[in-house]
């Protein structure tokens, strides 16, 4: 689906078929049920970032969450139709995790941002 295919639906419609195609959307009920299983096996860690993030996030019927990355992934609530775009074909964000370099200039120096967490500056 693109994004333009996104906007010709309402939230509930797009995002059931996005589910289709996508593995990292799931429902609330799913990460419950995860957790649930994740404390019997005592990964107690696991079930308290997933239990944190769900508190901290508004609350929502749908999240979008990576279940085989455990603690480097964090829960995120989809509540309308621009939290799907990221799950579009044509979905290009400004940086991405492909080694794309942003330069930003100022007025004394360069400033490269790399990934979304690295940063240096340049004289």
């Amino acid at each position: 689906m693109t994004i333009k295919q996104l906007y010709k639906f309402d939230f509930d419609t797009a995002i059931k078929q996005l589910m289709a195609t996508q593995d990292d959307i799931t429902m609330i009920d799913s990460l419950k049920e995860y957790m649930r299983e994740k404390l019997n096996e005592d990964y107690f860690n696991l079930v308290t970032h997933l239990a944190e993030a769900l508190h901290n996030s508004a609350s929502a019927f749908y999240y979008s969450y990576d279940y085989s990355r455990g603690t480097f992934a964090t829960p995120y609530p989809l509540t309308d139709l621009t939290d799907l775009e990221q799950f579009c074909t044509d979905y290009k964000p400004i940086l991405n995790y492909q080694k794309e370099i942003l330069t930003m200039k100022t007025k004394t120096k360069d400033i490269i941002l790399y990934d979304n967490y690295y940063s240096r500056e340049r004289e």
